[in-house]
């Protein structure tokens, strides 16, 4: 049960991990209809790994992992895109 509850509360933190990938694509390319074809289908691999862990199908903790290494680099993207400038590191000499 305590499994689900995580699988379940985890899907916004993914989410958003995942937006990195759409801020990347925007500082790439600009503004354009592809990025949102690549969160859509981020978002679609999202469902189908909750799923198959809610379900403990076979083959989940495959793709648990995969998520994860794909939300780890979306958080490098959002980190280097500017979204967070908290995050950032600054120079210590104040010059950009």
């Amino acid at each position: 049960m305590w499994f689900k509850l995580f699988v379940l509360l985890r899907l916004p933190v993914s989410a958003t991990y995942l937006f990195g990938y759409g801020t990347g694509l925007y500082l790439l390319a600009g503004p354009g209809g592809f990025g949102g074809i690549v969160i859509l289908g981020l978002f679609t691999f999202i469902a189908f790994t909750s799923i198959r862990l809610f379900r403990f199908r076979n083959g989940a903790l495959g793709l648990a992992v995969a998520l994860l290494l794909l939300e780890l680099a979306g958080a490098v993207l959002i980190m280097e895109g500017g979204l967070c400038p908290a995050w950032r590191v600054q120079p210590a000499d104040g010059c950009a």
